[in-house]
């Protein structure tokens, strides 16, 4: 956060710029650690004489090093890093984020989400394919997970950095030009309605969290739900949405966006399915804290009571 808002980038200060804020020696210390695992990778594809073991990222980018050698170990490392930063910290915060919505919801989403997963989902959670967690499956569960990453972005700000001119509303930002995007505030403009953002089933602007969002009824995108509706469905943010940022546009949308919506729509009906989620008693008021991930500012705790076994099968087979 001090490096995105400082007038200048003290650290490219040759010699002690790194280190004036202290994030030099955490970055040396990440460098060397993913140093260490690119080693370990390129020791195991030497001493294999076949194609054996799963293609994770860090051998498929290892033997590509290999094979060109314009992708040099300072790229894999800075790949690495943010993969690792941009995938755990996001989809922790996201997840959190829906934890708590389901903990403090006094409208019985909880609920409509476990019945639906009951009928969707096979019994067995460990045999859920990638199907199974699509939005036409699980729409009030993904309307969920749309909503928190629409008005809970894990990263409400970004630090962008022009490498060539680019023409902008009738100016043009020099080569060099550091851009401060404000994700969260696009998304949640109060002055200025997103055009890609509806409405909420009773009316609730974009500036309101509203976890019924983007769900449809009976597929006519009216929008709005009726608990009773024998048809719901999911109204899915467009892959190039200016109103929905959480994972980025164009060119640079994050590459994990399937895996990490899938995983945690997998991790949430886990939970819903085997808990009920409330709040402790007397908890105090939730607020949150804009860093570099958004996150509360307080503890929050959370009371996961185990449900009983189900008696509803599902009808997806």
């Amino acid at each position: 956060p001090i490096r995105a808002l400082t007038p200048f980038p003290y650290w490219n200060i040759p010699i002690i710029g790194q280190y004036l804020d202290g994030l030099g020696w955490a970055h040396k210390r990440l460098r060397d650690s993913m140093s260490r695992i690119i080693d370990a990778q390129q020791q195991q594809n030497n001493n294999q004489t076949t194609s054996a073991g799963s293609d994770t990222f860090v051998k498929k980018v290892v033997e590509q090093s290999q094979q060109n050698s314009s992708f040099h170990r300072g790229c894999i490392i800075g790949n690495m890093i943010t993969i690792f930063f941009a995938g755990s910290d996001s989809s922790m915060s996201t997840l959190c984020s829906i934890v708590q919505t389901l903990a403090q919801d006094e409208t019985n989403l909880q609920e409509e989400i476990y019945s639906e997963i009951i009928h969707a989902l096979p019994d067995d959670l460990d045999e859920v394919t990638l199907e199974d967690l699509g939005p036409d499956r699980i729409p009030r569960l993904m309307a969920l997970l749309y909503e928190v990453l629409r008005f809970y972005t894990p990263f409400p700000n970004i630090l962008l950095y022009t490498d060539e001119e680019i023409p902008f509303c009738g100016t043009t930002l020099a080569k060099g030009t550091h851009i401060f995007a404000l994700l969260r505030y696009v998304m949640k403009n109060p002055h200025t309605a997103a055009k890609d953002v509806p409405l909420g089933p009773n009316g609730e602007p974009s500036t309101v969290f509203c976890p019924r969002r983007y769900l449809l009824t009976g597929g006519d995108g009216s929008g709005g739900v009726d608990d009773c509706a024998p048809m719901v469905s999911v109204r899915v943010p467009e892959r190039n949405s200016t109103s929905f940022l959480s994972f980025g546009h164009g060119s640079r949308v994050c590459l994990g966006k399937a895996l990490a919506e899938a995983s945690i729509a997998l991790t949430v009906a886990t939970l819903v399915r085997t808990f009920t989620m409330k709040l402790a008693p007397n908890h105090a008021p939730i607020g949150r804290i804009k860093m570099l991930a958004e996150v509360p500012d307080v503890d929050i705790r959370v009371m996961f009571t185990p449900r009983e076994t189900p008696t509803t099968t599902n009808t997806s087979s």
